[in-house]
């Protein structure tokens, strides 16, 4: 049986486009063009996947957001942001909703299919319990679509800026995993990695470190489950890491 595809978008071109191109890959696909139609067939159609604009008539992408997971018929149905909307702040204000994907328009069809068999597919679906992760980072842009992913997956992402934040939340959540972007020009990351493996309480949470393209330096004192990436990483090679860790946990 194929899978269901639902198309809330109210752009006529760009979801003709979608329906055009998820049918030939063998998908089976309903359009709907406003927020109360997009609602409506999450329940009657029961989709796999849902690609939902944020700017719709009838009530916007948020209040589907909203609708889908107050309802247990369709809190578990995977949705891909189609959208041009740019604010940070409706960006963050998304963290709060399963949102598997965020895709920028206009939208490459051969990317969107892509991220539809991805999410079909995912690893992440196989983490059963509530696990935490802290990302460690000073730069909010660089882990974003990361971070999208995670809570989209079932994971409690929680941020931390500096030494102080990120050791005070470890502390507090004993998390299952602590990503942290190694910036050069902030030395307190060095001294969390430290103190995280020479703190015998904290030893056994798995690292992961991304560090500058052409940093070369070596870690004493990281454990074989540690991972180093370098600059510029793969977000789907990242992810993967994660959740090959978190499983092991």
């Amino acid at each position: 049986m194929a899978n269901k595809i639902l198309i809330i978008e109210d752009e006529e071109v760009a979801a003709n486009l979608l329906v055009k191109r998820l049918s030939e890959q063998g998908f089976e696909t309903m359009s709907v063009r406003d927020a109360q139609s997009g609602i409506k067939q999450a329940h009657q159609f029961k989709p796999d996947v849902i690609i939902l604009d944020l700017l719709l008539p009838g009530g916007g992408g948020e209040g589907v957001l909203r609708n889908l997971e107050l309802s247990v018929y369709t809190n578990k149905i995977p949705v891909i942001i189609s959208s041009a909307v740019e604010e940070e702040s409706i960006r963050y204000r998304l963290l709060n909703y399963k949102i598997a994907a965020y895709l920028h328009k206009p939208l490459d069809t051969n990317l969107i299919t892509s991220e539809i068999n991805k999410i079909l597919a995912r690893p992440g679906k196989a983490v059963k319990t509530k696990k935490k992760i802290i990302i460690v980072d000073d730069d909010a842009d660089i882990f974003q679509a990361v971070e999208y992913n995670l809570v989209a997956g079932g994971i409690e992402v929680i941020s931390a800026k500096d030494y102080g934040q990120a050791l005070t939340q470890v502390q507090l959540h004993w998390p299952d995993l602590v990503l942290i972007d190694l910036n050069t020009d902030n030395p307190t990351f060095r001294r969390l990695i430290k103190k995280l493996r020479e703190e015998g309480t904290f030893k056994s949470i798995p690292i992961v470190l991304i560090q500058g393209e052409d940093e070369t330096e070596s870690w004493e004192g990281l454990r074989p489950t540690d991972c180093l990436l370098n600059k510029p990483f793969d977000s789907d090679q990242l992810l993967d890491k994660i959740y090959a860790l978190l499983d092991d946990r």
